[in-house]
């Protein structure tokens, strides 16, 4: 009978001024099998030179192994727990705890989007509506302050007119017509 199994293998190298100083390698199991990480130093003096620098790369490499093998472990995990018939509710691909987040970060997006864009051109449409309502006030006042003006002037038009007339008729004088043109 066949028995196989499936690895991940990573390489990487810490490279200080354009030259390669350490050399990295991993093999992680993807079915539960054994890990392991190889380091190799390419360069003594310039990695005795540059040893913090050389230290961090290797930390960093050895945290990305980390998280493969975490990942690797949670699909192993998963794909336990299906075979067992435990099945997982799923939608379009996506666990119900997938779409809680795909949902949780559409909403934030939008939400963001309503805060940059759509509420202060909201607030300055309201602002500008406010102040089209408020010269549309300041107009009706003004056009009735006139339209009172210019009714003082009529009546005092007819006054003058009433005024004239009478020395007209006292003097025996007669006016002459007036034309209207409309």
């Amino acid at each position: 009978m066949l028995q196989t199994t499936q690895s991940l293998t990573i390489s990487g190298q810490s490279v200080i001024n354009g030259k390669s100083v350490l050399s990295f390698s991993a093999n992680i199991s993807q079915d539960g099998g054994s890990n392991n990480i190889n380091q190799s130093t390419l360069d003594q003096s310039l990695y005795e030179n540059n040893i913090e620098a050389a230290r961090k790369d290797a930390a960093d490499f050895q945290e990305l192994i980390y998280l493969l093998r975490i990942r690797c472990y949670q699909k192993q995990s998963r794909l336990v727990t299906q075979k067992a018939g435990d099945s997982m509710h799923t939608f379009l691909g996506f666990t119900i705890g997938e779409w809680g987040g795909i949902i949780a970060i559409g909403t934030a997006i939008v939400g963001a989007i309503y805060r940059v864009a759509v509420k202060p051109l909201s607030d300055k449409l309201a602002d500008l509506s406010g102040a089209i309502n408020n010269l549309s006030i300041s107009s009706n006042q003004t056009h009735l302050e006139l339209d009172h003006r210019l009714d003082k002037h009529d009546i005092k038009i007819e006054r003058h007119d009433a005024e004239i007339q009478f020395l007209y008729d006292k003097n025996n004088l007669k006016r002459r017509e007036e034309h209207h043109e409309e």
